[in-house]
């Protein structure tokens, strides 16, 4: 079987065609989700049945956290969006899941991110934490590649 499970992992944001990305600590969404459509039919021995196909297919949102540093790439890239250039900040790009050598777990690639929000998170001066930067990123579409 040879699978292993990964503890502490990364993940390596790569913006092509763009400054930016780097080095996160946490990672959610991607998921691919179809809507299920329910179709009537009738069954063999005359009953009406519902046959289950899939619907259109969408691509749920990335978002990314990493401690806040005084890189404002990210920033400068949800700038674009909120000065209405959208089609400017429009890219593809990779995330690369890494374990705790930065050695490559998995690759996922994305087509046509934009960041749809960014959160400068976390930051309570009370506390005894790194204040932390949140990035979610809208795309087409997301998928693992070899």
């Amino acid at each position: 079987m040879g699978e292993e499970i990964h503890g502490t992992l990364y993940f390596k944001l790569q913006l092509h065609g763009r400054e930016g990305g780097g080095l996160f600590t946490e990672l959610s969404g991607g998921a691919s989700e179809n809507a299920v459509i329910e179709q009537k039919v009738a069954m063999p021995d005359g009953h009406i049945g519902i046959r289950k196909i899939p619907g259109n297919l969408k691509f749920g949102d990335i978002t990314l956290k990493r401690g806040l540093d005084d890189g404002l790439d990210l920033w400068k890239w949800r700038q674009l969006v909120i000065d209405g250039k959208y089609k400017e900040a429009r890219c593809d790009g990779t995330l690369m899941m890494l374990d705790h050598e930065m050695k490559p777990i998995a690759t996922y690639a994305f087509t046509a991110g934009w960041p749809s929000k960014y959160t400068p998170a976390g930051m309570n001066a009370g506390q005894d934490q790194a204040a932390l930067e949140e990035i979610t990123i809208a795309v087409e579409e997301y998928k693992r590649v070899p």
